[in-house]
Protein backbone atom coordinates (compact mmCIF):
# COMPACT_ATOMS: atom_id res chain seq x y z
CA UNK A 1 0.00 0.00 0.00
CA UNK A 2 1.30 3.57 -1.10
CA UNK A 3 -0.28 6.82 0.77
CA UNK A 4 1.81 9.98 -0.09
CA UNK A 5 1.35 13.21 1.78
CA UNK A 6 2.39 15.56 -0.59
CA UNK A 7 2.84 15.32 -4.73
CA UNK A 8 6.54 14.73 -4.30
CA UNK A 9 5.96 11.53 -2.83
CA UNK A 10 3.25 10.96 -4.88
CA UNK A 11 5.50 10.87 -8.04
CA UNK A 12 8.09 8.93 -6.16
CA UNK A 13 5.75 5.94 -4.51
CA UNK A 14 3.63 5.85 -7.84
CA UNK A 15 7.20 5.08 -9.54
CA UNK A 16 7.94 2.40 -7.22
CA UNK A 17 4.51 0.69 -7.39
CA UNK A 18 4.37 0.74 -11.33
CA UNK A 19 8.44 -0.47 -10.75
CA UNK A 20 7.50 -3.26 -8.33
CA UNK A 21 6.98 -7.24 -8.95
CA UNK A 22 4.16 -7.26 -6.01
CA UNK A 23 0.75 -5.55 -6.36
CA UNK A 24 0.73 -2.22 -4.81
CA UNK A 25 -2.85 -0.12 -3.69
CA UNK A 26 -1.87 3.21 -4.34
CA UNK A 27 -4.07 6.09 -2.13
CA UNK A 28 -4.14 9.42 -2.49
CA UNK A 29 -6.56 12.00 -1.01
CA UNK A 30 -8.38 14.61 -3.13
CA UNK A 31 -8.09 17.37 -0.81
CA UNK A 32 -4.44 17.88 -1.98
CA UNK A 33 -4.60 18.26 -5.37
CA UNK A 34 -4.28 22.03 -5.09
CA UNK A 35 -1.41 21.67 -2.44
CA UNK A 36 1.92 23.43 -4.37
CA UNK A 37 5.20 20.97 -3.76
CA UNK A 38 8.42 21.20 -5.73
CA UNK A 39 8.82 18.24 -7.52
CA UNK A 40 11.89 17.61 -9.38
CA UNK A 41 11.72 16.83 -13.28
CA UNK A 42 13.85 13.95 -13.24
CA UNK A 43 12.87 10.19 -11.99
CA UNK A 44 13.15 9.04 -8.29
CA UNK A 45 11.48 6.29 -6.61
CA UNK A 46 11.01 6.00 -2.85
CA UNK A 47 11.64 2.91 -1.36
CA UNK A 48 8.33 1.34 0.67
CA UNK A 49 8.84 0.09 4.14
CA UNK A 50 11.16 2.81 5.24
CA UNK A 51 9.38 6.01 7.86
CA UNK A 52 9.47 9.40 6.31
CA UNK A 53 10.52 11.56 9.62
CA UNK A 54 9.72 15.19 8.47
CA UNK A 55 11.23 17.21 11.69
CA UNK A 56 13.07 15.81 14.69
CA UNK A 57 12.24 16.49 18.20
CA UNK A 58 12.83 15.59 22.11
CA UNK A 59 9.55 15.86 24.34
CA UNK A 60 6.88 13.99 22.10
CA UNK A 61 6.44 12.02 18.73
CA UNK A 62 3.49 12.36 16.53
CA UNK A 63 2.32 10.01 13.94
CA UNK A 64 0.70 9.95 10.73
CA UNK A 65 0.30 9.22 7.51
CA UNK A 66 -1.20 10.57 4.23
CA UNK A 67 -2.84 14.23 3.98
CA UNK A 68 -2.34 14.19 8.14
CA UNK A 69 1.29 14.36 7.92
CA UNK A 70 0.71 18.24 6.62
CA UNK A 71 -1.22 18.82 9.99
CA UNK A 72 0.72 16.71 12.05
CA UNK A 73 3.88 19.15 10.97
CA UNK A 74 1.18 22.49 11.70
CA UNK A 75 0.61 21.18 15.31
CA UNK A 76 4.50 20.42 16.10
CA UNK A 77 4.80 24.26 14.55
CA UNK A 78 2.71 25.31 17.18
CA UNK A 79 3.40 23.27 20.33
CA UNK A 80 7.56 24.15 19.08
CA UNK A 81 5.86 27.71 20.36
CA UNK A 82 4.84 26.67 23.30
CA UNK A 83 8.53 25.14 24.43
CA UNK A 84 7.54 21.85 23.32
CA UNK A 85 9.95 19.48 20.59
CA UNK A 86 8.08 17.36 18.18
CA UNK A 87 9.26 14.52 16.56
CA UNK A 88 7.15 13.71 13.20
CA UNK A 89 6.97 10.57 11.59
Amino acid sequence: MALPSNAYEAKGLLAQSIRDDDPVIFFEHKAMYDDEVDVPDEAYTIPFGEANVTREGDDATIIAFGRMVNFANEAADSLAKAGISCTVV
